[in-house]
């Protein structure tokens, strides 16, 4: 246990303040322990006792994903669908012409469906291609990631949604369209 605050509301005000990428360590291992800390925040989260190599992957794969973020931006290409637009000059995501509030993650995750906006992704996908993660992992941080983009998409009454496509992953869609 940490003295005078807790990880997550170190994770809250770092996160806050920065869109460095956070990995919490800790010995909480419960699904709803987990859940707070990727929603408050932080980029992944990993429970006591844990394997050195484990971690190393996962900082590796958040590495990679900041890499990902550059080799967008030297591409220079924007992308859009219905009212969603990506400066990726910027890097930020607008609708209707004003700014989300996203987390990177959330960002990113738009960001990869919004390259390829009639593909179905699937879970898996989306572990490998945003999270870093290569093998089966039985992990619900893309629901929850999904939920949470969801929201803000509703929020912002944006045109687009995020599809579930029945036994397979998640799709953007355009409201009304089929």
């Amino acid at each position: 246990m940490m003295p005078k605050k807790d990880g997550l509301e170190c994770c809250a005000e770092l996160r806050q303040r920065t869109n460095v990428p956070i990995i919490m360590l800790t010995a909480k291992d419960s699904e709803l322990d987990y859940v707070q800390g990727i929603t408050t925040g932080s980029d992944d989260y990993l429970t006591k006792p844990f394997r050195p190599t484990i971690l190393l992957m996962k900082i590796k794969a958040l590495l990679r994903r900041m890499n990902m973020d550059r080799t967008s931006e030297a591409n220079g290409g924007n992308l859009s669908f219905g009212d969603l637009s990506f400066d990726s000059e910027k890097n930020i995501m607008y609708c209707r012409k004003r700014q989300m509030s996203l987390t990177r993650l959330e960002q990113q995750v738009l960001v990869y469906m919004m390259t390829i906006p009639d593909k179905a992704f699937s879970r898996d996908e989306l572990l490998e291609n945003i999270w870093g993660y290569t093998n089966a992992v039985e992990s619900r941080v893309v629901d929850e990631m999904l939920r949470r983009v969801r929201k803000k998409l509703s929020i912002a009454e944006s045109s687009v949604t995020i599809g579930t496509v029945w036994g397979y992953g998640y799709q953007l869609k355009l409201e009304g369209a089929e």
